[in-house]
Formats: structure tokens, sequence, C-alpha cells
């Protein structure tokens, strides 16, 4: 996701430097007790001393009630921290006290920034558009909110905010740096390198354009030109947390060079400790590794640091079941499905579950059903070609092994998976070690997990099967 990055011991500091219509010196004004009611409120937001926080709140009202730059500035101080439902009430007492409309909208800017840092998108998303609609005249409101749309997958409603900043801004690399993601996030790559090719004329150094093309490339299979533009995003802007975590994915796809991965990912994590979709993905790395127990603890964090999110419950999910704890994996993969029925990993983790258990009717009629929203994908119909097999239905196996190869031929590289699951189902061992090999060769991203894939465990000795994962530069089970 292309956005604005939260940085911890950063924001207190250079609030204004993002928005500038509350802050004012209060020293300067000679008003040196409001000045320092504010000071502490600062200082206790610094504590995360949320009792605190409410008593300072409460003097500010009382030394303050009708300032509207005291309440402004308190708002803004609390949002940078994230204290989104506060931040919300000392903006309304602000804004009715009478404020400008460049303030009004400054303030929805800032809330959304803070309801999306703590994975509240749909609030979010109606800030963004309360600041674009009041003034519409500021291009971060517009970059702000088309970023939000591309990260949730929503690429209508972001191909029609890009359109109407790019109306009025086509001169701002940040804002078709957006637009590309939005058309990336669709599937449409050669309109997002298009994208790409307008802002890079204008900024070419600019690393969230440069971030783009390590994306794109990225969704081309083209790694090795992906890790060298993340690289140079990274020396440009060594703060810059996502473009560790984009480079980390890129070096897990070159060569399997976990260790550099590694590294990636804990600098990620290191410059922002929140940064959910880094620790979850930290955590993948480490069930890989055979580290489960760590594995879990880092799933949690990211949980709590993205509570809603598909991916982030998901993968969880997977961290419980590997470490043992299946009551808390199917729970996990049972919420994800109550908000998006149609999350694909998920249902393919719980119906695994099942079929893995004996309950062979359970896992079928869940990748029926997950089926029912994805009607050709490959990992769903290689997951039930395999419960199929388990369950005595060779015969339905079989003519989903035939869907796949029709899939193949269409879409040459995209169904390994599907198929070493089938042919793994129906014990055709030769089979699943051809395709096998073929995803080791297009650096299929799930081969890094075939040390701990349970659907696997029939080929452990077999000598090819340690082979692959000696090649992999994964630790022997």
């Amino acid at each position: 996701m292309i956005e604005f990055r939260f940085r911890p011991g950063w924001h207190l500091q250079t609030a204004s430097v993002f928005l500038a219509p509350f802050f004012i010196c209060f020293a300067q004004s000679g008003d040196t007790n409001l000045a320092a009611s504010l000071q502490a409120l600062r200082s206790a937001i610094q504590a995360r001393d949320l009792p605190s926080i409410e008593q300072q709140r409460k003097e500010l009202l009382r030394a303050a009630p009708r300032n509207r730059e005291a309440h402004g500035t308190a708002g803004q101080y609390l949002a940078d921290a994230r204290y989104c439902a506060a931040a919300k009430e000392e903006f309304e007492i602000a804004m009715s006290l009478g404020v400008s409309e460049a303030q009004q909208a400054g303030s929805h800017y800032l809330l959304g920034q803070c309801y999306e840092r703590i994975s509240q998108v749909a609030r979010a998303d109606a800030e963004y558009r309360q600041a674009v609609n009041i003034n519409p005249g500021q291009e971060k409101f517009h970059f702000a909110l088309i970023s939000l749309l591309a990260s949730q997958w929503e690429t209508g409603l972001g191909e029609d905010a890009a359109r109407a900043a790019l109306a009025r801004f086509p001169a701002s690399a940040r804002i078709w740096a957006a637009a590309g993601l939005v058309e990336l996030k669709n599937g449409s790559f050669q309109s997002a390198l298009e994208d790409w090719r307008h802002a890079s004329a204008l900024q070419p150094d600019l690393p969230l354009v440069i971030k783009l093309l390590g994306r794109i490339q990225m969704s081309l299979s083209r790694y090795d030109e992906a890790v060298q533009n993340f690289t140079k995003a990274v020396k440009l802007d060594p703060s810059d947390a996502q473009a560790w975590f984009f480079t980390g994915l890129a070096y897990l796809k070159v060569d399997n060079d976990g260790d550099r991965a590694l590294d990636a990912f804990l600098r990620a994590i290191e410059l922002n400790p929140s940064y959910a979709l880094a620790r979850i993905r930290y955590a993948m790395y480490l069930f890989a590794m055979l580290r489960f127990d760590e594995a879990v603890v880092e799933a949690r964090r990211a949980q709590q640091l993205d509570p809603v999110s598909s991916l982030v419950n998901t993968f969880a999910g997977a961290a419980y079941f590997l470490a043992g704890r299946v009551e808390d994996a199917t729970a996990s993969w049972q919420n994800v499905l109550e908000l998006d029925p149609g999350y694909s990993d998920a249902s393919h983790f719980l119906a695994r579950t099942h079929v893995l258990q004996g309950r062979y009717e359970q896992g079928i009629a869940e990748l029926q059903r997950a089926l029912a929203f994805n009607k050709r994908q490959p990992l769903l119909l290689g997951g039930l070609a395999h419960a199929y097999a388990l369950a005595g239905q060779r015969e339905k196996a079989i003519t989903l092994v035939a869907e796949l190869k029709r899939i193949e031929a269409d879409e040459p590289g995209y169904a390994p998976f599907g198929m070493i699951w089938a042919y793994a189902g129906l014990d055709d061992k030769d089979q699943v070690f051809a395709y096998l090999e073929k995803a080791y060769r297009e650096r299929a991203g799930r081969m890094v997990w075939i040390n701990v894939d349970p659907r696997l465990e029939s080929l452990r000795s077999d000598p090819r099967f340690n082979d692959l994962v000696r090649r992999m530069k994964l630790p022997v089970k």
C-alpha cells in the first residue's frame, strides 16, 4: 500500500509539517498557562498515559473553553498518536467555535490518517472524502483517499477518485503513482505501467514512483529488476518501512535469499513497529523456518495491530495451526470468512484442516462454497481434488485435474500448486514432483512453505523432496 507512514517519536514534534491550521505559539501570545496545559497534554500523550491524557484534556477545557486553536492543536496531537475518538472530540470543539474551510478540511484529513492507522477503514474513507469535498484543492487529501481505496482493493472507487484527482493535479507524480497502484490492484499491468511512466517523467527519483515500478515488476515475475528498484528506493529514503518490506518480499523470490529477506522485514518492523503487514510476513517466514512459537508471537502482534485484515488473520491462523493450536487457527479463519466470505485463502486453510482431521464432507463443502465466489481459482480446485481423492471420490478428483489443465493452458504458470495438491491426493508422486519443479523454476511463492505443507507429508521419505528442501534453503523437518 502506498501510504503515509507513522514513525514513533517523530509525529508530535512535526505535526505542523503535515497541517498547521491550529498550531500556534502560545508563548508569543503571552498565554503561558495555556502553553503549559498543551505541553502537559503532549507529555501525557508521549507517555501513553490514558488517565493523565483525560485529566489534561479536562484541564484544557477548563482553562480555554472557547480557544479554537488550543483545541485544534490538542486534536492534532491526539490524532497523530492514534487516539482517534479523543482527537475527534477536540476537533469538534474547535470547529464549533468557528474555523476556516481549510481548517475544517485539515481536521478531517488528520482524522482520516488516524483511523487508517488503526485499521478503521470505513471511518478513514469517510474522513478523507469530507476533506476532499470541503477543500478539493489540496493534493494530499486526494492522494490519501486514492491510496486508501487501492489498499482495500476498491479499484472501481479508486479509479473514480484517481480520475478526479488527475483532472486537478495532472503534474503530480504522487497522484499518478497512486493511480498506477489502483490499476495494478485491478490487474491492469499495462495501464499501471503507463501511469508509472507519467509519474516517472515528473519525478523519476521519488521513492513512491520507484516502489510502484518495483511492485509492477513483482507482478510480472521480473524479480531481479524489482530487487534493484526496491533497493534504490531504500537508498533514497532509508527510513521508508514500506520500501524495506517490499525489498524483503523481492529477496524471497531471488535465489530464495531468506537471510536478506529476514533482514529487510526486521528493518521494516524496526522503523515502523505498528506495520502489521510486515509482522505477518515475518511470521510467515518464521513458520517456514520451523520457528513456530516465534511465528505465533508475531502473528498475535499483527492481529492486534490490524484486527480486521483478512490476510493478517488468515496467516495468523496458519501460524497457530502449525504450532498445534488448531482451535485458535479455526476461530481465526472463521472470523475472516464472516467478514469476507469470498477470501479464498481462509477457505483453503479451513477446508484443509477439516480434511486432515478426516472430516471430508465438511472440507469439500467449504471448498465448494468458496468456489461460488472464485469459480476457477486453481488453489481451491486443487484443494477440492485433494479432498475428493482422500474421500475415495477419485473420478471427481480426476475431473478437476482436467479442469486445472485447461486453466494451465489458458494461463501458463498460474496453477502449479493446485496441480501439486491434486496429484498428492491421487498419490501420483511423479506428477507431484514434476509440478514442484515447475513451481521452483517459476519461483512460486508457496514453495517457501513446502516444508510445512501437510498435504505433502507423504513425500518426505522421497529423496527428491529433500533435494527441493535443500535447494530452497529450508531447514530439514
